[in-house]
């Protein structure tokens, strides 16, 4: 079982790589497709990913607002109370862009936000919508790839 869940475009995986590799820096244990997207004889197996994880953390850009599968892991998540958001670029689609999100420059700022909410979730087993805005800019990203 994974600590944290990572769903992002397969078109997203060199920016995201970073992040995972902070995370797993940090003791996490972390689940992500790696830019597939698994086949209906797969899906079952994502869910039960996205169930016992602890923390999902979505991973917003142009591309991702177009993945079908990241929209629906993102959704299964907050239903579950288990979502964070982090934008690479542009904004999360509707209705992702009404949950909290803080677009911060300062990159230590940024993952001081989202540690500390990864830390309260996944450490201590707070469950919930985050307490402070976390939906953290950690690079942008070129809006054609």
């Amino acid at each position: 079982m994974a600590d944290i869940f990572i769903s992002c475009s397969p078109l997203d995986v060199g920016h995201v790589r970073p992040l995972t590799e902070r995370l797993l820096s940090l003791g996490y244990s972390v689940s992500w497709e790696r830019g597939r997207r698994p086949e209906p004889a797969r899906a079952l197996e994502t869910e039960e990913a996205l169930d016992r994880a602890k923390a999902v953390i979505a991973v917003w850009s142009h591309n991702a607002r177009n993945s079908v599968w990241t929209i629906a892991e993102a959704s299964h998540a907050h239903d579950k109370g288990k979502l964070l958001q982090v934008v690479l670029d542009g904004a999360p689609p509707t209705p992702f862009d009404r949950l909290p999100a803080t677009p911060l420059r300062d990159e230590r700022t940024e993952w001081a936000q989202l540690e500390a909410e990864l830390e309260k979730r996944v450490r201590h087993g707070v469950d919930g919508a985050p307490t402070a805005p976390v939906g953290v800019r950690v690079f942008d990203t070129p809006a054609a790839l």
